[in-house]
């Protein structure tokens, strides 16, 4: 799935022009300026499942701080890739109980907490409500 929706991702990048076309509030973003979004939607998509499998107990704690801080000393340490993570790249990181622990880290350059959590529940619908919040519709 993730391979697909970078090909496509891929596509957009090297078509500005549909970019613009299908979101009117990048018609005026330079060819140059969609291209970092589009890689700064990759990447922040690659953090979220990392992110997210911390989160449910798949990724060792060394492996997320090693992570953690590979962004940090990295993918962050350029400024201008670091202003392109907006609300705007993130998939699964703008879900409420999400978004802010990962905001902080990004805008921050500090301590990303460990986002594992226990599921202290089991069946889908508990699962989807802590995934995203809400009731699947």
């Amino acid at each position: 799935m993730v391979s697909e929706m970078n090909v496509l991702r891929n596509r957009r990048a090297d078509h500005p022009a549909l970019e613009r076309a299908m979101f009117h509030s990048r018609a005026t973003w330079s060819d140059d300026e969609i291209r970092e979004h589009m890689l700064a939607v990759e990447l922040a998509n690659i953090f979220e499942w990392a992110y997210l499998a911390r989160r449910d107990g798949i990724l060792d704690r060394d492996v997320w701080e090693s992570w953690a801080e590979t962004w940090r000393s990295v993918i962050l340490a350029s400024p201008p890739m670091q202003k392109r993570f907006t609300k705007t790249v993130w998939t699964f990181g703008r879900a409420s109980n999400v978004f802010p622990g990962i905001d902080e880290f990004i805008n921050d350059r500090g301590h990303l907490p460990d986002p594992f959590r226990p599921v202290a529940t089991s069946g889908w619908k508990q699962r989807w409500e802590q995934l995203f919040g809400d009731e699947p519709r």
